[in-house]
């Protein structure tokens, strides 16, 4: 068994914000695929590659990606890369890099592949 619990806008893909799923010995790219298999048809769209994953809290790129094999009793959290946020930036500094997080709106006219452009443009 595996828990698997979904934040943020992540929970609207099964209407719920934890599902237990009962198999052992998935990596978590089996366990994204069998979710997308078994979610609701008229729930949002999941984007599986616009996601963060921690296995017990760690997040998955520190151990081994998206291969990670999962155990029993194992809890996983699937967390949108995409999600809500406050209307103000924020600016700060980690060794020596400015970040600054802001805020996106919805745009009816933007396309699809919206999110694939962007990554080409900005790798």
């Amino acid at each position: 068994m595996i828990i698997v619990n979904f934040t943020g806008g992540a929970k609207k893909w099964f209407n719920q914000p934890e599902l237990t799923v009962e198999k052992n010995n998935l990596s978590i790219q089996e366990l994204l695929e069998y979710l997308i298999e078994i979610k609701p048809k008229d729930s949002r769209s999941f984007d599986d590659k616009n996601l963060l994953v921690a296995v017990n809290g760690i997040d998955s790129s520190a151990l081994s990606g998206f291969q990670t094999k999962l155990k029993q009793n194992d809890v996983v959290n699937i967390i949108p890369v995409i999600h809500g946020g406050s209307q103000q930036r924020i600016k700060f500094k980690i060794s020596n890099q400015n970040i600054e997080l802001f805020e996106f709106r919805k745009n009816k006219n933007l396309q699809k592949n919206f999110l694939d452009d962007l990554r080409t443009e900005f790798p």
